[in-house]
């Protein structure tokens, strides 16, 4: 094996779990995800020979998962239910000492929640919240300017409190 080799497989290795964590809150499905992640790093060892250091690496591989699961909703035109998981993974826990059941619910109303939002505020949140990027790291890989980043992060937690409310809820509920 190559030293090409050993370095994309070194990028794989560092970066797949992100990479298939932000697929997943976007897609809300594990096939779509894998399938996504693995259409991500095709990409990116068809792109490492011309590959400029003018993006990051990891802000070049979110853009292109972003618009591989644009792809993927343009196709089938559903809307995914986004899994509400930390950056290691795990699901967000609730207050100490709650119920599996009661967390489980107010898990369900938050994925409900962030589900409805229109396509670009949900992918903003979910970079923000999720992915754990900057407004201006979402402006990148969305291509947008950051007021515009900032703003859909913004107008998505003013929905999904909005979609809470219709719904008998409050923060305090979660």
């Amino acid at each position: 094996m190559g030293g090409d080799d050993r370095a994309y497989l070194l990028l794989v290795r560092r970066h797949a779990e992100r990479v298939h964590r932000l697929a997943l809150r976007l897609t809300g499905d594990a096939v779509r995800a894998d399938d996504v992640t693995q259409d991500a790093f095709i990409r990116l060892h068809r792109a490492l020979p011309g590959f400029r250091a003018d993006a990051t690496l990891s802000t070049w591989l979110h853009t292109v998962t972003l618009n591989l699961c644009r792809d993927l909703a343009r196709r089938d035109r559903r809307d995914p239910t986004v899994p509400i998981m930390d950056e290691t993974g795990a699901t967000w826990e609730g207050p100490d000492g709650a119920d599996a059941a009661e967390e489980a619910e107010r898990r369900r109303w938050l994925e409900r929640a962030v589900s409805s939002l229109p396509e670009p505020i949900r992918e903003a949140v979910v970079l923000r919240y999720v992915a754990g990027l900057s407004y201006e790291a979402i402006a990148d890989v969305a291509r947008c300017p950051i007021g515009s980043a900032a703003s859909r992060v913004h107008r998505g937690l003013r929905l999904m409190a909005k979609h809470l409310t219709l719904h008998g809820l409050n923060q305090e509920d979660l």
